[in-house]
């Protein structure tokens, strides 16, 4: 063989390798794309699950709001379950007919309270400081604004 053949050969299985590198590199590329599609559409799944759930809260919010009479307040919007719990769940109330009323019935007297001094007088009023005359000093110029 002479040297252009196996500088040919050495060319052309340096052009294979190049074409299966560039096959490789788009194989990996297109998985790489085709795995984040997938991771895409899975989390925006998931995000109009959390959408759905977030609308549907606050459509119950609304509805409760209005049928509270517009207010938005804790105490107006909660959930009222119509029975008061007091004490533990498993108490079963009893009915029993109250004692009855004692028959006699006397008032008790109000205390009596021991009579109280009237209240001093209320002091005088002080009379209210005057004000010295002005001094009428042409020399003064104390009161004058130098503003205007």
């Amino acid at each position: 063989m002479s040297v252009a053949s196996d500088r040919l050969a050495v060319a052309m299985s340096r052009l294979d390798q190049i074409a299966r590198e560039h096959a490789d590199r788009r194989e990996l590329r297109e998985r790489r794309t085709r795995e984040a599609k997938e991771q895409a559409s899975d989390s925006f799944a998931k995000q109009g699950q959390v959408a759905q759930k977030i609308v549907e809260r606050l459509e119950e919010a609304e509805k409760a709001q209005k049928a509270a009479g517009g207010w938005n307040t804790k105490a107006a919007t909660e959930k009222k379950s119509g029975e008061y719990k007091f004490g533990a769940e498993d108490d079963d109330p009893t009915y029993e007919t109250p004692p009855p009323l004692p028959t006699s019935w006397t008032p008790i007297p109000p205390p009596v309270q021991p009579p109280t001094a009237p209240p001093p007088p209320p002091p005088a009023p002080r009379p209210t400081p005057r004000r010295p005359a002005p001094v009428d000093d042409d020399d003064d110029f104390g009161g004058q604004s130098w503003l205007t």
